[in-house]
Order: structure tokens, then C-alpha cells, then sequence
């Protein structure tokens, strides 16, 4: 997804997954909608629409590609808070300048005990209403999130925050929303030890911007009618064979036609497949992979508010 020049993407294979839309209704989404902030008019700009990440299968491995406008870094660095299923690890990636405005994530830590949580996509493990904790301050179930805030350049030491990740317990309850998928979390130990202290605050307790991308099923989609299945899986759905190869052509056609047409006026949707990650692996004390030897995750013990509030270091 592509808002005010701030990108998030779901990467599977280093590739983005497709996307899609649909108008944002407050009760129909498990997160607010996404928003910029605008510094100078003091008002958030918020996006009308919720997007969509199609996952084809689950048990694949997933990254969270996010990037912010260089402009915004011409002023001062910026901070950015990672959630999957509005779950976070209380670290956070620096962008300190031009050469650092993309970041990739694949994983949580828990520094204290010495673990890595890979990021997968899973089937949902259901629950009855009333045995699971529904209170999910920050991002939301199905759903990858990214706050950036305006930050200053301070040194200080931090404790590192043992949290355990494993995969959301859903109510029932919430089954029309879509929710047959969610994200498990591949444990592994650490074999470098981490850095223990943070190098950036932030100035304001409100998101420069708030981005939410929500994943779903693609079948899901498809039968919503967000996602027009791709040429290939228009011939598989439409259950023909050789004999009938002119209902073929027609199906895919149409499939295509409106395809064309969806995207004519998807002004928010923007997909990106080309470029390689490049990691940077040589200097330990980045601890996990990045874009840019500038952009490095940095332990610090945080709370966010998705009302407009930041991290703030405890």
C-alpha cells in the first residue's frame, strides 16, 4: 500500500503480495484507518479505504517492507514501531537520513532470553468469546502496522523486554471479518548478543503516520469480489477445459477487463516487484538484517496509544 508517499508491503519470496480495497468502515475493520499527520496544519489526513494483502496458502514466511518520503527526514530522524496482530517486540528502526528511508522486518526478538520469531502466516486457532483477552490497543488482528514519529538524537541504556510471541486466539465472534488466517511465530535462538541502549526519543507523542495493512486469504477476496483472480487462476476457477477453449478466452477477458478497471480507480494501491533486498550482515551490533547500514533496530521499552500517542521511554 502506497499513502502520502509512506509505503507498507507484505513480502512472500521477496516479492510483494498482491492488493486490494475496499471502502474503510470503523465496525468492518480490526484496526482505525490509516493516517498521515501533517506537521505544519496540525491535521491528520486519514485514507478512506482499507487495503488488502492476498496470501495464497499458509505455513510461508513473510517480511514487512515499509519506507517513509526522504522528505520527512530532511528535518529530523525518525522512529518506527513494527506490529503484526497488534503484537510488538519494543524495539523500533532509525532513519536518520536520505540513504536510510527503507526498512525490511522478518521477525521479533526477545533479547533477554535470547530468541528470534520469524514471521508465518498460519490458520486462525479459534476460541469461544469469552475465553480470550478481545483488548488489542495498538494495530489489530490480521494485520501488519507501522508508526513512524519525529525523534531527537538521545543516548541511554535500556533494559531488554522479555515478551514471548505466539499466534492470536480468535474469538468467534469475529468469523465474518474474515480472519481464517493469522501469524505464528517460528522460534529460534540468538547467537549475537544485542545492543543495550537506544540512540533515538521521540519529540511528540503523535505518528507522523500510521499505516495498517491487512491480510487476508485470497479466496476470501475473491469471493467479496476485492480481488480479480490473475489470468492463470481465472482458468482454473472457471472450471473449463479444452473443448470450450472460447469460454476460456471470454472468462479471462472479462477477468482482465475489470481488473483494468478496478485498478482505473484505485488511487491508493501501488505495487512494487522489482529491486532486490540487500542485508547487511558484517557488523554484529545490528543484531538483525536491514536495507541500510543506517536503518538498525535499537531495544527500547516503549508504550504506544493508537489514539495518536508514541513511543515513550520508560
Amino acid at each position: 500500500m502506497l499513502f502520502s508517499n509512506y509505503q507498507l508491503e507484505i513480502l512472500v519470496n521477496n516479492r510483494p503480495l498482491e492488493e486490494c480495497v475496499e471502502p474503510f468502515e470503523a465496525g468492518k475493520s480490526t484496526t482505525g484507518p490509516s493516517y498521515v499527520f501533517n506537521e505544519f496544519t496540525r491535521k491528520r489526513i486519514e485514507n478512506n479505504q482499507t487495503v488488502y494483502a492476498a496470501v495464497t496458502e499458509p505455513g510461508v514466511p513473510f517480511k514487512i517492507r515499509y519506507r517513509l518520503p526522504s522528505r520527512v527526514l530532511c528535518k529530523e530522524p525518525v522512529m518506527a514501531f513494527v506490529y503484526v496482530d497488534g503484537q510488538h517486540d519494543n524495539t523500533y528502526s532509525a532513519h536518520t537520513g536520505p540513504s536510510s528511508v527503507q526498512n525490511v522486518r522478518e521477525s521479533f526478538y526477545n533479547y533477554a532470553k535470547g530468541k528470534i520469531y520469524n514471521f508465518m502466516f498460519d490458520i486462525t486457532l479459534w476460541v469461544d468469546d469469552g475465553s480470550v483477552d478481545q483488548n488489542i490497543e495498538v494495530g489489530g488482528q490480521g494485520a501488519v502496522s507501522v508508526y513512524f514519529y519525529r525523534a531527537m538524537h538521545l543516548r541511554q541504556n535500556v533494559i531488554p523486554a522479555d515478551i514471548d510471541f505466539r499466534s492470536a486466539k480468535i474469538p468467534e465472534s469475529r468469523a465474518d471479518l474474515g480472519l481464517k488466517l493469522s501469524t505464528s511465530f517460528s522460534e529460534k535462538p540468538i547467537s549475537v548478543q544485542p545492543m543495550h541502549e537506544s540512540l533515538l526519543a521521540p519529540t511528540s507523542l503523535q505518528p507522523l503516520a500510521a499505516l495498517h495493512l491487512h491480510y487476508r486469504a485470497a479466496s476470501w477476496l475473491i469471493a467479496r469480489n476485492l480481488l480479480i483472480p490473475s489470468v492463470n487462476k481465472s482458468i482454473a476457477l472457471s472450471e473449463v477445459t479444452s473443448n470450450n477453449s472460447h469460454d476460456t478466452k471470454m472468462n479471462i477477458e472479462s477477468a482482465m477487463g475489470k481488473k483494468r478497471k478496478a485498478r482505473e480507480h484505485d488511487i491508493h494501491v501501488v505495487k512494487k516487484g522489482n529491486g532486490e533486498q540487500r542485508h547487511n550482515n558484517s557488523d554484529a551490533e545490528n543484531v538483525v538484517k536491514v536495507e541500510d547500514d543506517n536503518c538498525k533496530y535499537i531495544i527500547i521499552k516503549t508504550e504506544v496509544d493508537e489514539q495518536g500517542s508514541s513511543g515513550r521511554t520508560k
